[in-house]
């Protein structure tokens, strides 16, 4: 490796660890209301016991395993790669998208741990991962938002059923888009398109060696993710003091992650609207503000900022120009 080369990478690891570190402060041990959720985790602690709490600290790791599963499947069309790698590339991929907007870094981070010929690949396979996870997340959140409407009717019916409907003709559009690449290098070839954007366009081919078999394995690992991630979320609330029942978390929770999936926020801002949301949807339930407050961001430290410190360790230690 270059010395030219070698300064860049070290100092991109500087400023991903600076960036991580000062996330960590001031989302975390920087929060106002630090003090008041402690004093209600140990509170609830000493009268419910650990299950709850031991319950959602078992389930991360699961969680993650699929999806690394999930990309692994996807991956080793074009390159064969062990399952512990891939988890280590999906942990990569936590610590740097925490630090960016909508997570866009966990493209970057992933391919870390895969030579640089195959990381145009890796970035597909991790786009379709995220396309497969938010087929789920909005098929299931539409849902959600449907039985809410019911029982708070504040869209009228013919209104939830045009929003449903249009959901899911986008959702053809684009897949038959996403099947049909032939034909969208076709139309390509007769547009004034730069070359250079043509190109990477074109390398979409990659999702032709992806069959329907495979296609369904994905997105059956993003609907155990989903659950998982439904479960852990559930059992914060009920620890907190959330008293809803199945049924209503999960409505609350499909609809909160819903309406998550689509704003596109800076990591500074992504716990603060995660809460605003939060308390948007619980309010309906309860008025525990802060056990509202305290389940968001007890999820949010037991499956990001607990994977994303374990992360910054592969990532540190990780050859960016890794050319093998």
């Amino acid at each position: 490796m270059s010395r030219v080369r070698l300064s860049w990478a070290i100092l991109a690891k500087i400023i991903f660890l600076v960036l991580l570190i000062y996330l960590i402060y001031s989302q975390v041990i920087g929060r106002n209301d630090l003090n008041q959720i402690l004093d209600l985790y140990r509170s609830n602690l000493a009268s419910k016991g650990w299950l709850l709490i031991f319950v959602v600290l078992f389930l991360m790791p699961i969680n993650w395993s699929l999806e690394a599963l999930k990309w692994k499947t996807l991956i080793q069309k074009d390159f064969s790669i062990s399952f512990k790698r891939s988890l280590r590339a999906i942990i990569s991929g936590i610590s740097i998208g925490i630090i960016t907007p909508q997570r866009i870094g966990e493209y970057g981070g992933r391919i870390l741990s895969i030579p640089t010929k195959h990381r145009v690949n890796g970035i597909l396979a991790t786009l379709l991962c995220s396309i497969m996870q938010n087929i789920v997340n909005i098929g299931f959140g539409f849902l959600g938002l449907y039985f809410l409407n019911d029982q708070l009717e504040l869209l009228s019916k013919y209104w939830m059923i045009f929003i449903v409907v249009s959901g899911v003709l986008i959702f053809i559009l684009f897949y038959l888009i996403y099947r049909n690449t032939d034909v969208v290098k076709r139309i390509l070839n007769n547009t004034k398109l730069p070359s250079k954007y043509k190109d990477w366009i074109y390398k979409l081919s990659y999702f032709k060696k992806i069959d329907l078999s495979e296609h369904v394995q994905v997105l059956v690992l993003s609907i155990l993710r989903y659950a998982v991630y439904l479960c852990q979320y559930l059992f914060l609330l009920w620890f907190f003091g959330i008293d809803v029942s199945a049924v209503e978390g999960m409505i609350g929770i499909s609809t909160i992650y819903l309406i998550q999936s689509g704003i596109p926020l800076p990591p500074l801002l992504d716990i603060a609207a995660r809460a605003e949301i939060s308390v948007l949807i619980w309010s309906i339930y309860s008025d525990n503000v802060l056990a509202m407050l305290s389940s968001t961001f007890a999820l949010w430290i037991i499956n990001l900022i607990i994977p994303s410190i374990l992360g910054s360790f592969f990532v540190l230690k990780t050859n960016i120009n890794n050319q093998g």
